[in-house]
């Protein structure tokens, strides 16, 4: 391996590892203090990296949030592509499964009054499944999107208030419930 390949590799190494302190640091810090009392050089600080790596990573605090949840997002369109024929049962039950798995960084996203962040990632990524899996029969138009907001919209609500109570409901009484409102609902 020349130099010039073993120094990219490691300057590539050093920054992610920097980007997971930053992020780490903060969800430390999010559990004793308020997010609005955490600034950036307390962030900094617990992570032992400069503002100057701060800043090359992030633009502010939310950020970090936001990247949080990408990474998560990205995740479950990973999980699902590997079924291009999921159903829309199939599609909720694997998105709250995969959502259990991360309910302490949820519940630490709800206290530091970021859930926002959560909601418009879902509605994004909704947007991207529901034009990406083919059992999805949901138009390309701007019908299409009000819809994907409105059933993003809801999974989220759903979500939050499932988190809330602790994740006592099973996951499969969760999507039974949800698609029998569903089917509850005259879309014509």
């Amino acid at each position: 391996m020349s130099l010039f390949i073993y120094n990219r590799c490691m300057k590539k190494h050093v920054y992610g590892r920097s980007k997971d302190l930053l992020s780490l640091s903060l969800y430390r810090l999010l559990l004793i203090k308020n997010y609005d009392d955490i600034g950036v050089n307390d962030i900094c600080k617990m992570a032992n990296v400069s503002r100057m790596s701060f800043y090359r990573f992030y633009s502010s605090k939310d950020d970090i949030l936001v990247d949080f949840c990408d990474e998560k997002f990205e995740l479950l369109v990973d999980e699902i592509s590997s079924n291009q024929n999921i159903n829309f049962k199939d599609f909720l039950y694997i998105l709250f499964q995969h959502f259990s798995k991360y309910s302490r960084q949820l519940l630490v996203l709800k206290k530091a009054h970021r859930l926002e962040i959560l909601s418009e990632q879902l509605n994004s990524y909704g947007l991207y499944i529901a034009t990406h899996f083919k059992n999805f029969k949901i138009p390309r138009t701007e019908e299409g999107k009000y819809l994907i907001s409105f059933i993003s919209g809801g999974i989220f609500n759903v979500l939050v208030s499932w988190l809330d109570a602790d994740l006592k409901t099973p996951i499969e009484s969760v999507t039974n419930k949800i698609l029998q409102l569903f089917n509850q609902l005259n879309f014509d």
